[in-house]
């Protein structure tokens, strides 16, 4: 029988040559991401805390102009905001004084008016506070 014997380097260059051709069809390891130094600290109340006022003033981020048919401050609110209204229902009640200066003022007047109208020898209006003492007439 015959035996085939290779040369003694022969054995390392194979070798050789077979780690280099397996290495490279391997993937590059991905690089490592570089870690960064950072400051952390503790929050917490200070022992001497404090206190800082800073003047300001608070706006609705979006506001709606309104116009009413009627005068008057709001006395009380009756729904929430938010809240589902239906047609018809009240939402706020009114301070009722400037309705009743105002009925007092047209009572007032119909009063002068009557007197006026009754009495045709008169020919210059006379002052209503003379007319009618009980009538506080305001000039603003």
């Amino acid at each position: 029988m015959k035996t085939f014997s290779l040369p003694p380097g022969a054995l390392l260059i194979a070798a050789a040559l077979a780690i280099t051709t397996l290495s490279g069809c391997g993937h590059e390891a991905p690089p490592v991401p570089m870690l960064k130094a950072v400051r952390t600290t503790t929050v917490g109340a200070l022992e001497s805390a404090t206190t800082r006022a800073y003047p300001g003033e608070v706006k609705a981020r979006f506001e709606t102009l309104l116009g009413f048919r009627v005068p008057g401050k709001v006395v009380r609110r009756l729904v929430d905001v938010g809240a589902v209204v239906k047609r018809g229902q009240a939402l706020a009640q009114l301070d009722s004084s400037d309705f009743a200066l105002q009925v007092a003022q047209a009572d007032a007047q119909a009063q002068l008016a009557v007197h006026l109208l009754g009495d045709p020898a008169l020919e210059v209006l006379p002052d209503p506070a003379v007319l009618l003492p009980e009538v506080l007439v305001h000039s603003g």
